[in-house]
């Protein structure tokens, strides 16, 4: 149970993290640095916890990560169909659905493989970290249309004849 309550700390940070920034992020209109900056705290909690031997400190690092990390993922969804309009804004995002289900299922894979390779997690938490990096740096390059990120005005609802 102790190891329950551990594990949800991060994502509780991370949901915290959600509300604030995403307010600030629908206030301010802006959406692609909304998403890089969480993406680069989230790197650089798992970089640390990565880096530091204390289990304690190295499990605060962690719930930075998860800050960061989650934290990123609201400001990110708008990007597709700033991008995309239509069928391709509905299939761009099943895409990227797709390939974040096989993170879901590559990710651990992956940390293991490391793991059995370097005898450290540390190394996984560096991949892991470079990953999140690579999302920030690929969200920076791609441009976006910003009035598409706007609400719609508000449309009247046809009457029935």
């Amino acid at each position: 149970m102790q190891t329950g309550f551990l594990g949800a700390l991060p994502p509780l940070a991370g949901a915290g993290g959600m509300v604030l920034w995403t307010r600030h992020s629908d206030a301010t209109g802006e959406r692609k640095w909304h998403m890089v900056i969480p993406c680069l705290i989230g790197a650089a909690g798992l970089i640390m916890a990565g880096l530091i031997q204390s289990p304690s400190i190295s499990f605060f690092f962690l719930i930075v990560a998860g800050f960061g990390i989650y934290t990123s993922l609201p400001s990110f969804w708008p990007l597709p169909t700033a991008m995309l309009t239509g069928s391709a804004a509905a299939g761009g995002i099943a895409l990227i659905n797709s390939i974040g289900n096989l993170g879901g299922f590559v990710g651990p894979y992956l940390v293991g493989l490391v793991k059995d390779w370097t005898g450290s997690f540390a190394g996984g938490l560096y991949l892991l970290a470079a990953f999140i990096l690579l999302a920030a740096v690929v969200v920076l390059l791609v441009g976006h249309d910003t009035r598409l990120e706007q609400i719609p005005p508000e449309v009247e609802p046809a009457t029935a004849p």
